[in-house]
């Protein structure tokens, strides 16, 4: 079906393509089938799923606290273990050495 032949269709016109009853809850019709928006779904929108696509800011907070110590705990065990790993015994000073020559 060609552009100009939807444009100039007498159904789409009279509404023959319509969803009868009307899609409800901002639902859009198209070729007599509603297609939903989220939280909404049935055949015209009428059921409130109780879905929500959107992550609340305490969730968002929790998890970047959440990620923030094990950052740093991360960081600390790396920290440690490189300190094991490579432990090099210090000799210690003569007493008739200067603490400060090289």
């Amino acid at each position: 079906m060609a552009i100009d032949e939807l444009l100039y269709d007498p159904e789409a016109i009279d509404g023959s393509h319509a969803c009868i009853p009307a899609c409800i809850n901002q639902g859009v019709c198209q070729n007599k089938i509603c297609f939903c928006l989220m939280p909404y779904g049935g055949d015209y929108c009428e059921v409130d799923l109780g879905v929500t696509t959107r992550l609340s800011i305490e969730l968002f907070i929790a998890f970047l606290i959440l990620g923030l110590i094990i950052g740093f705990m991360l960081v600390f065990f790396l920290r440690f273990a490189w300190d094991c790993i490579f432990y090099k015994e210090k000799e210690p000073l003569k007493e008739d050495e200067d603490a400060w020559q090289a």
